[in-house]
């Protein structure tokens, strides 16, 4: 059903066939046989659909990502600068002071305040605490009841499941004593979030529920010389809490110790780079240089991706086993009447007679083996050459389409459907001609659009004469200019434009809400809660493609444009934009509000009627301040209500 559904569509779309005809029998009117319209099918066998990841604004990320890196480039030439003019010589002064032996951090006891209630679980971790911002172990908090309270039992490598409160906050402090500058490694555990403050300022924070263990968050934490003050934050959402910590070895890797053991004039180069690698993090001022490289590195634009539901090889929207990418010739449509195997193949009567797909479906290699094409490739190539191929036809079918699309009627009036039960072009020569300029023009759209509306035939009046009327009364041969009325999801967007309220941005999710700010574009499509101004413009079914709109005129939406209040806001906000303030004159209202709406001026004739419309409007509402608003509004509705702004004539 779903690949029916693809042939059927892109038959009609593209070619202007009926193609669906042919799944139970030879189509009854077009040269289209049954076998070809199972070959066809095959081809999109491999075809599926599913959400893709593809990137979302990849323009805006690009233009930010520059940005970012010129800035970045600053701090990491900083860095690179120190670590070549200053740190070789730092590091000769930290050896000839270095200690025999690696004298390791000393660590206090724990101190453990809490908890700290928060509002919610996320509020309780963002929120900052007394603590946070000054450690005083002789300071208490909420009248007496919470304390800075001693754990001495606390030992490092075990998880302390002792901390409690709901959405709460308990904070941990222990101080570090080094005896030089340095890094140290540390391994924590958190039930549930943690914070890590170092001589109180931030460096870890990890929002992520889950009972405490080890190794779950690893830190280095950039010491100074002597007393470094280390505060935990652990926020717990509910149940039991509680923490770990260890403090990894902090003496030199095997490999350093070895180069350390070497005399300076024995050490080779890459021993000497290894050597200044793993001294710099010791150096207090490259850990300066170093973390403002990394708090600017969070700032780093990253590429949002978007799911995209969409066609793609082997795409999962179904599977049923080894038969779910095989297509079989159906007795009269059915799948229970298998006759064989469907390879991939073509419309015949758009195929030279010998030769047939293979032109197509195969690629001649350099060596000159043959080399078979993905089969939707190969169609993609039979459909657009127009010398062998479907091409010519697709060529026709679109610039119909393009035609219908400026002038409200195609050269062919039946725009899916170029068969024999189709109508035939009003003016087969015009076709013709687009279709090869099309084609010339590498198929590209927007020089036949350009084509189209600086024609005569585009530009031309609406108004009639006697002997166009008798000689050609349905206008078949454009003598004259049709009014055309604008689309559904134009009218609404024409409407948010007037009325100054339109949001032109782009991307992002849809909405159900006809009063949306956002283009119509961006309406979510829902069988069960369908948008109103849209269908009382006469937007089609999206359930299947169609060729061609149909256009009614009736009460109702005249009524609607009246009585919505949707309308009636954009109303007054068309008013405010047209006469932004009190003492602006009725009649350069008039003229602002024609120039925005109808793109041109007022007649004279309008202008007075519409003044006069005004004025009857003002004394009917009191005759005072807001009553012109309201009168100005109803003008402005008025101006919204007229053909001319539905039309383009």
């Amino acid at each position: 059903e779903q690949l029916d559904d693809i042939v059927s569509t892109l038959g009609t779309a593209t070619l202007g066939l009926t193609l669906g005809c042919a799944r139970c029998h030879a189509h009854k009117y077009d040269p289209v046989p049954s076998h070809d319209y199972y070959r066809l099918l095959a081809s999109f066998a491999e075809t599926g659909f599913q959400d893709i990841s593809l990137k979302a604004y990849p323009r805006g990320t690009e233009k930010a990502k520059k940005t970012y890196e010129t800035a970045h480039k600053v701090f990491v030439d900083a860095r690179l600068k120190f670590e070549r003019e200053q740190l070789p010589a730092r590091l000769v002064k930290w050896l000839a002071k270095r200690p025999a032996k690696t004298v390791g951090p000393k660590l206090s006891n724990w101190h453990v305040a809490g908890p700290f209630a928060g509002a919610n679980f996320n509020k309780a971790f963002a929120q900052a605490f007394p603590p946070e911002k000054k450690v005083d172990l002789k300071q208490t908090f909420a009248g007496g009841k919470v304390k800075w309270t001693p754990r001495p039992e606390w030992k490092d490598g075990a998880v302390h499941n002792t901390l409690t409160g709901n959405n709460s906050a308990n904070y941990l402090h222990r101080t570090i004593e080094m005896a030089a500058a340095g890094p140290l490694d540390i391994s924590l555990g958190r039930d549930d979030a943690i914070k890590v403050f170092l001589n109180g300022k931030p460096v870890y924070g990890k929002k992520q529920s889950g009972a405490a263990a080890p190794n779950q968050d690893k830190v280095k934490l950039a010491l100074k010389a002597g007393r470094n003050d280390l505060l935990l934050k652990i926020v717990n959402g509910s149940g039991a809490s509680g923490f770990y910590f260890k403090a990894l070895d902090n003496s030199p890797p095997k490999k350093i110790q070895d180069i350390l053991a070497l005399a300076d004039a024995k050490r080779n180069a890459t021993q000497k780079k290894e050597l200044l690698k793993w001294f710099a993090p010791h150096d207090a001022d490259w850990q300066k240089l170093n973390a403002a490289e990394l708090a600017h590195t969070k700032k780093q634009p990253k590429q949002k991706a978007i799911k995209i539901f969409a066609a793609r090889k082997g795409g999962a929207t179904y599977n049923f086993g080894a038969n779910t990418r095989k297509v079989y010739f159906l007795a009269r449509g059915n799948s229970n009447s298998k006759l064989g195997l469907a390879k991939p193949g073509f419309l015949q009567v758009m195929m030279p007679g010998q030769q047939k797909e293979k032109q197509w479906t195969v690629k001649t290699q350099s060596d000159g083996k043959p080399l078979p094409k993905p089969s939707r490739v190969a169609t993609a190539d039979w459909l657009t050459d127009e010398k062998l191929g479907a091409g010519h036809l697709l060529a026709r079918v679109i610039v119909n389409r393009l035609w219908q699309h400026h002038l409200g009627r195609g050269i062919v009036t039946t725009p899916s459907d170029f068969g024999t039960q189709g109508e035939r072009p009003t003016h087969p020569e015009l076709l013709d001609y687009l279709a090869n300029k099309l084609v010339q023009g590498g198929w590209k759209l927007k020089p036949i659009h350009k084509l189209i509306m600086t024609s005569s035939v585009y530009m031309q009046s609406g108004k009639t004469h006697v002997a166009g009327m008798k000689q050609d009364p349905l206008n078949k041969l454009w003598w004259r200019r049709s009014a055309q009325r604008i689309e559904a999801e134009v009218i609404r967007d024409t409407l948010l434009a007037v009325g100054g309220s339109l949001d032109k941005k782009m991307f992002g999710a849809g909405s159900l809400n006809q009063e949306d700010r956002r283009r119509s574009v961006y309406l979510k499509v829902k069988r069960g809660t369908l948008i109103p101004v849209l269908q009382l413009f006469d937007a089609p079914d999206a359930m299947q493609s169609i060729g061609e709109r149909t256009i009614t005129t009736v009460p109702p939406q005249a009524l609607a444009m009246m009585n919505s209040s949707f309308v009636r806001k954009l109303a007054e906000q068309f008013a405010k934009r047209v006469r932004p303030k009190a003492d602006t004159q009725l009649s350069r209202v008039v003229d602002e509000a024609y120039a925005v709406a109808l793109s041109r001026p007022p007649s004279d004739d309008e202008r007075k009627q519409m003044l006069a419309f005004i004025e009857t409007q003002n004394k009917s509402y009191g005759g005072d301040a807001k009553a012109t608003d309201r009168a100005v509004a109803d003008f402005c509705q008025l101006v919204m209500c007229l053909n001319e702004f539905m039309f383009v004539d």
